[in-house]
């Protein structure tokens, strides 16, 4: 699936949906995941839903649930610092 498909897909659920947590852990400077981040965070912020994550990493990003405690709340982007989250 081509980039644009997938923007598509995720516009499409963004709209469907009452909330959007994402959770996607620490990606590297300049990396492609970091590019991919700047991509996709505008589609989701465009939906005008409330974008959440479990925890944030001390870089900012919302870090994976695997290892997270089942007491976590979601949380908006905001609160959690969303430097890294493509703002």
């Amino acid at each position: 699936m081509t980039a644009h498909l997938t923007d598509t897909e995720i516009e499409a659920a963004a709209r469907r949906c009452d909330e959007i947590c994402v959770a996607w852990g620490a990606v590297e400077p300049r990396s492609r995941a970091e590019s991919r981040v700047q991509e996709v965070m505008p589609i989701l912020r465009a939906s005008g839903k409330s974008i959440q994550c479990l925890r944030s990493s001390r870089g900012g990003h919302p870090q994976l649930p695997l290892y997270l405690p089942a007491s976590c709340r979601l949380k908006s982007v905001v609160a959690a610092g969303d430097a890294a989250l493509g703002a």
